[in-house]
């Protein structure tokens, strides 16, 4: 072992010990054996060893705990650890002793300490202090209403007027102002005053551009333009008193009223009646309609130039062009579009549906859309375009009660003087046409039910004048041959059966039950086998014949 060296073995012995280098000490060394620590010479060597309460360990590895605001990494920290120390908290720090942690701030920027900060615009709130000094503007934000300077002292301050100190009462004005608003001095007065608002109008003829003025009141008012009423439909635009007719203003601009130019009358669009009307009880309403009425009294025309041109009085013409280009035409109903007549002084007409017309006539009635009249005193009812193929009277088409009724002739008035006769005409034909024969339908009871019977003909007038009957037939078959018979008359003062005999033979085994019985056993005639061999009573008719044809008659009643 080279000198200057010690020797320190390892735990647990071994020869790979580190060493303490002596070289820079002088002169001698000296070792010596204390507590528990032995010292053995072992050849040219010194063995030192401890005893008692010594121990032994190895490090594994090094980490860093986090905590009181401190953190760290450990690199290589099973070997030789490096340890690098650093904190969470970021900003400035405020620290208790133990641990370290962000002080609470407001603002940014830089530390402040206490004796004669700058700041850089700072928000000082309610701030207290002896003196305030800048060299910039001073700004106040406060609303209008609340003072933007609160001052207790009364002493005046140097270069501060009033325009900025908000107070004139200590300004001295010699504005000594003129006119509507007047000065002496510091007091001010406004000479008159009428309404509210922030211009001023003299009261004297001013001129206003685009005024609202509210619920005016005043004497007149003229203007060079329109007068415009923007209320909505349902409120008149006028409200007027008097009853006095303003010149030039007619219905057609007058709103949904009327005027009244002479007692009980009215008219209402535009050129509806004339000016000069001197009639009474007259309306007129549409444009155009009684243009010429004038005169004309106790009439009504409704409609587009409904009776245009009519002078005449005591019409009735409603609907666009009734009784248009009509001229003195009088005591006439039209009613329809176009519901006229080709008479233009007609008197004492009804036309009654659209395009419907009298015709060249006087005191006639024609009803139905394109009815047309051909003569006088006729009354038509339906046209080609809108036939009437079935008439009623009474209580309409049905009722549960229904009533009898009574179609009559004109009758007589005062002494001695006869009625009129009532004539049924069948439609007349032209030429080699046949005409049309008068029918007369009844409806024959049916089984139980609510549905209307059908009409049958019983009797029917032809054009030569033959009287049809169609009462219906019972034929009784023999024991060879026929017999048909029928009651076509069954009338309450005169009956009658007719039998045809064709061939019969029968020993009384078939009968015929009269459709109405007789009051009283009818009398027999015709054919005399038949009558002889005839059984007969008021109800009843049998034969006992051989081979017999020929009509056999019952009549009574």
């Amino acid at each position: 072992m080279a000198s200057n060296f010690l020797y320190i073995p390892p735990a647990g012995g071994g020869s790979s010990a580190g060493v303490s280098s002596f070289n820079t000490l002088t002169g001698a060394v000296t070792i010596s054996a204390g507590t528990n620590i032995t010292l053995t010479t072992v050849g040219n060597n010194i063995a030192i060893s401890a005893s008692g309460g010594g121990g032994s360990g190895t490090v594994t590895s090094v980490s860093v705990v986090s905590a009181n605001g401190f953190a760290g990494t450990v690199s290589t920290a099973t070997t030789t650890p490096a340890i690098t120390l650093s904190t969470s908290i970021t900003g400035i720090l405020s620290g208790n002793g133990t641990a370290i942690s962000a002080a609470t701030t407001t603002g940014s920027g830089n530390v402040v300490l206490a004796t004669s900060p700058s700041l850089i615009t700072p928000n000082i709130d309610a701030a207290t202090g002896t003196s305030l000094s800048v060299s910039g503007q001073l700004t106040s934000t406060v609303a209008t209403g609340t003072p933007p300077l609160v001052v207790s002292s009364t002493t005046q301050v140097a270069n501060l007027n009033a325009a900025t100190a908000g107070n004139a009462s200590t300004v001295t004005t010699n504005a000594n102002l003129t006119g509507v608003i007047t000065s002496v001095g510091n007091a001010t007065s406004i000479a008159s005053q009428t309404g509210t608002g922030t211009k001023f109008v003299v009261d004297t003829s001013p001129t206003l551009v685009t005024p609202v003025i509210g619920a005016a009141t005043g004497t007149s008012l003229s203007v060079s333009g329109q007068l415009t009423s923007t209320v909505a439909t349902g409120t008149a635009p006028l409200v007027v008193s008097s009853t006095t007719l303003v010149a030039n203003l007619n219905a057609a601009t007058a709103g949904n009223g009327f005027t009244y130019p002479t007692t009980g009358s009215a008219y209402g669009g535009n050129n509806a009646a004339p000016p000069a009307l001197t009639g009474t009880n007259v309306t007129v309403v549409g444009q155009g309609a009684g243009a010429s009425v004038a005169g004309n009294s106790n009439s009504t025309y409704m409609g587009f130039n409904a009776g245009n041109l009519t002078t005449g009085a005591g019409n009735t013409f409603i609907g666009s062009s009734a009784g248009a280009s009509l001229t003195t035409a009088a005591s006439c109903v039209f009613i329809g579009q176009n519901a006229t007549s080709s008479n233009l002084a007609a008197s004492s007409c009804v036309a009654i549906g659209m395009n419907a017309t009298v015709g060249n006539s006087n005191q006639s009635i024609v009803i139905g859309q394109g009815a047309t009249g051909t003569t006088s005193n006729q009354f038509v009812a339906g046209s080609s375009a809108s036939p009437a193929t079935n008439i009623y009277f009474g209580k309409g088409v049905t009722s549960t009660t229904a009533t009898a009724y009574t179609i009559n002739g004109t009758g007589g008035s005062g002494s001695n003087n006869a009625g009129a006769d009532l004539s049924l005409a069948g439609g007349a034909g032209t030429g080699t046409g046949a005409g049309g024969n008068i029918n007369f339908r009844t409806a024959p009871a049916g089984t139980t039910g609510s549905s209307a019977n059908a009409l049958v003909t019983q009797w029917s007038i032809g054009q030569n004048g033959g009287l049809n009957s169609s009462a219906a037939q019972t034929t009784l078959t023999g024991s060879a041959g026929t017999a048909v018979c029928s009651q076509p008359f069954q009338g309450s003062s005169y009956k009658k059966v007719i039998v045809f005999l064709n061939g019969y033979t029968d020993a009384g085994t078939q009968t015929y039950t009269f459709p109405t019985a007789f009051t009283n056993t009818p009398a027999l005639s015709g054919l005399a086998g038949g009558v002889s061999g005839a059984t007969v009573t008021a109800s009843t008719i049998k034969f006992t014949t051989t081979t017999l044809s020929g009509f056999v008659f019952a009549e009574g009643y």
